[in-house]
């Protein structure tokens, strides 16, 4: 019999019915779904309070108990998560948690991921490598990446027929901001979307738009953090060509100038001189997107994220993940 996680997270984006759905649908549902490894439910906490008027520590409970995993996503600040000490009754029942972190980069949102631990066995966090390194429990973190239903994020050979491409909110952003209309004024046409919470694209629109882009952009910068972003993996999954902002997190996962172009972030006529002279070496281009792509598709994929998971809490059948995964990670770090 397959494992069975259970589950605990948000439905909709920010907890706003109106923003639509959770990247959770994609990015930890959808991913592990597409693998065939475990069977799953959902306890979303928000449409749960929405409906019932209350916390779910009931429910959490009673499906945890049953459960081979409980998967939260807690939310710092979101009064709809049931009570921490409810994740530690199943813990203390022998079911291990695990909580997963999107943004963990601030002080803040670290203070809050380690508050946790006494009630979980162990946090993964997607967004950095290196913020969790002060904590006095960091051999209780797990960095990896942000995985990706391959079903919604392949390479399908689309015709490429958006030189660049950028997928991301501008505000409250000025570096991006100022870049692409500094790049905009040098003639140089940028296809250009806001986030989710701004232009709340749908998924498969979103993944359109990098299968048929040459080039895309992304800032790593979250306010006065850097990050490992989801949309790194999006892109190369795609099948586009990265050019990222400057990014030490970047430097474990992929090699600069060759899985990716890496760029200052503040320099928009360094970058915008870039872009022209890729742009007019397409052979270049598409052979940094080719190793991006099978890189990605090869190591960081959906099964050697849940595996990773499975084996670090001891789900019963999941006791190894893929060598050629760990010989890539060692190869990274020593080309870095």
């Amino acid at each position: 019999m397959k494992p069975h996680i259970v589950f605990v997270s948000e439905k909709w984006c920010d907890c706003r019915p109106e923003m639509g759905l959770t990247n959770s649908f994609h990015n930890l549902f959808g991913s592990l779904e597409s693998t065939g490894l475990a069977e799953y439910s959902n306890i979303f906490f928000d449409e749960w309070n929405i409906k019932y008027g209350k916390k779910c520590d009931e429910e959490v409970l009673r499906q945890g108990l049953e459960a081979d995993l409980v998967v939260v996503t807690p939310l710092n600040g979101i009064h709809h998560l049931p009570n921490i000490q409810t994740f530690g009754k199943i813990k203390d029942a022998g079911i291990p948690v695990v909580a997963i972190h999107f943004d963990s980069v601030s002080p803040k949102n670290l203070a809050y991921a380690d508050s946790m631990l006494p009630q979980i066995n162990f946090n993964v966090v997607l967004d950095s490598g290196i913020s969790y390194s002060n904590s006095l429990h960091s051999n209780r973190y797990v960095p990896l990446w942000t995985p990706q239903d391959p079903r919604i994020f392949h390479n399908p050979n689309k015709k490429r027929d958006i030189a660049i491409s950028h997928l991301g909110t501008t505000e409250g952003r000025p570096e991006r901001e100022n870049s692409l209309n500094f790049i905009g004024s040098r003639d140089i046409k940028i296809y250009s979307r806001g986030g989710q919470r701004k232009d709340n694209i749908p998924i498969e629109e979103y993944a359109d738009i990098l299968q048929r882009s040459l080039i895309t952009l992304n800032w790593c910068e979250n306010k006065d953090f850097k990050q490992l972003k989801g949309r790194i993996f999006e892109a190369m999954l795609c099948g586009a060509c990265l050019f990222e902002s400057e990014n030490d997190e970047i430097k474990k996962y992929f090699i600069e100038n060759e899985d990716y172009v890496s760029f200052k972030g503040r320099n928009s006529e360094v970058l915008a001189c870039m872009l022209r002279g890729y742009i007019e070496d397409k052979k270049e281009v598409e052979r940094i997107a080719k190793n991006g792509y099978k890189k990605a598709t090869a190591y960081y994929n959906a099964e050697n994220f849940w595996r990773t998971i499975f084996q670090k809490a001891g789900v019963n059948g999941y006791r190894h993940i893929d060598t050629d995964f760990k010989e890539a990670i060692t190869e990274i770090a020593l080309a870095n």
